[in-house]
């Protein structure tokens, strides 16, 4: 072959491959992407879910007292006590970072910890000591994502919720619930938010 047959098959070959490889690239990055924002949903549901659970097990576990106790902080177990003032979440906006811990034995299945800080936007270095508290690792036995165990990841979760009296008659019957996970993809900060309200059950 001459020097110009093979510097025509090179071309034809540049031609061929260079498109195919560019979109192998971003199918790749897609998949990624695609993969983090689906891991990011359930996440952001997972969070509701938490705070759903914990809410409507006080229902089941207060039942007696009619809804007095919908409210009631994690950890409390007495139903003569669990409509006190200070064993109920105020009244108004908490943010908290939540974990399903069996491993506490003071809060049971749910770890809710207020925050004085919101979870921040950008999630910068100088946020960092802030942010931490919302940082999830995942656990290599469980499959879980949660604040204590395992490895870092790149998800971080906020959940804040906002206890009201709907009903005006002097204690908590609605939670609503918002769920923000925020993680890095790309060079950018990505969130996804879910939410939901709880009501207390007819009384």
């Amino acid at each position: 072959e001459t020097l110009l047959e093979i510097m025509i098959s090179m071309s034809i070959l540049i031609f061929i491959v260079g498109p195919i490889s560019q979109l192998i690239i971003s199918s790749t990055r897609s998949t990624s992407g695609n993969r983090n924002e689906l891991i990011t949903e359930l996440i952001a549901k997972d969070g509701v879910e938490l705070i759903k659970s914990f809410v409507y097990g006080n229902e089941l576990k207060f039942a007696g007292v009619g809804g007095e106790c919908f409210a009631a902080k994690p950890g409390q177990q007495d139903i003569d006590t669990c409509a006190a003032a200070e064993n109920t979440l105020s009244s108004g906006s908490h943010v908290l970072s939540v974990d399903a811990d069996p491993a506490s034995p003071s809060f049971g299945k749910w770890l809710l910890t207020p925050q004085a800080v919101g979870l921040s936007e950008d999630l910068k270095p100088q946020h960092a000591v802030t942010d931490a508290p919302y940082a999830l690792r995942l656990d290599p036995l469980t499959h879980q994502y949660n604040s204590t165990r395992g490895e870092a990841t790149n998800y971080y979760r906020e959940v804040a919720i906002d206890v009201r009296d709907i009903d005006l008659n002097g204690r908590p019957d609605a939670v609503a619930v918002t769920s923000r996970v925020r993680f890095w993809l790309g060079g950018k900060v990505k969130t996804i938010t879910m939410g939901d309200v709880l009501t207390a059950a007819a009384q």
